[in-house]
């Protein structure tokens, strides 16, 4: 389970510094909103970055309004306030 963690850790961290990522790079709080969302939504997906990432945007409905922060910077397409 650890080395799970760690994974989705790392894909978190990319998420927050990679080019698909608006102005908003996330806060180490909605990083560990998203560490929780990935296992409850996107389990399957890990340890694979691209496929959880490609979970956490199919799934935006179903993420934290924090996570859907750092996922979807344009917040017209969030589903939850923040």
């Amino acid at each position: 389970m650890t080395g799970r963690i760690a994974n989705v850790s790392i894909v978190l961290l990319l998420l927050a510094t990679g080019p698909a990522m608006a102005q908003n790079r996330g806060t180490k709080k909605e990083q560990d909103a998203c560490q929780a969302d990935v296992f409850r939504v996107c389990d399957e997906a890990v340890p694979d970055e691209k496929k959880i990432v490609d979970c956490l945007n199919r799934k935006l409905p179903e993420l934290s309004a924090a996570c859907q922060r750092l996922i979807e910077p344009d917040p017209k397409k969030r589903t939850k306030e923040f």
